[in-house]
């Protein structure tokens, strides 16, 4: 990702090709239901319980440059990488690091700590 932002016109034929390639892949992935269950923070949860909560979830495509939470917003949503890589910034340290699919952001807020 470093290396796109360094070079726009590689990046735009590259988000472009990206999207194009998720909206037919879309159709293929995995339940909401087995996705949750694989996560870490689910496992050994009840399955009747997993099934209500993939029931209330919404799945979002996130592309390349797409910012889906600003710093010091107060929404409150839980949201799950299921696959990919999301580049964490704060406005004083600039880049912090690249989370992995599996990781949870926005946890904080969403328990209102």
């Amino acid at each position: 990702l470093e290396v796109l932002s360094a070079f726009p016109g590689m990046a735009s034929v590259y988000m472009s090709r990206s999207r194009e390639t998720s909206l037919v892949l879309q159709k293929s992935l995995a339940r909401p239901a087995d996705v949750l269950a694989g996560m870490k923070l689910f496992s050994g949860l009840n399955p009747t319980f997993i099934r209500s909560l993939a029931n209330i979830t919404e799945r979002k495509m996130n592309f390349l440059g797409d910012v889906f939470k600003e710093e010091g917003s107060t929404d409150r949503t839980l949201r799950l990488l299921e696959f990919g890589k999301v580049r964490v910034e704060t406005a004083q340290k600039g880049y912090v690091g690249m989370t992995d699919a599996g990781t949870v952001m926005g946890e904080y807020m969403f328990l209102g700590l």
